[in-house]
């Protein structure tokens, strides 16, 4: 589970903010990760 899979199940709960203080990570990575396509970076290509 990635930093920000845990930011993202925890948002109900914590402040967004707080929580990328608490884990050091900027809060335009987590919301860049939460508004990408999921399955970017894991499509191969057929050789």
């Amino acid at each position: 589970m990635s930093i920000f899979e845990v930011i993202a199940a925890e948002e109900a709960d914590f402040p967004v903010k707080m929580m990328c203080e608490l884990l050091e990570v900027a809060r335009s990575g987590y919301y860049a990760w939460k508004g990408r396509d999921p399955w970017r970076g894991r499509r191969r290509t057929r050789r």
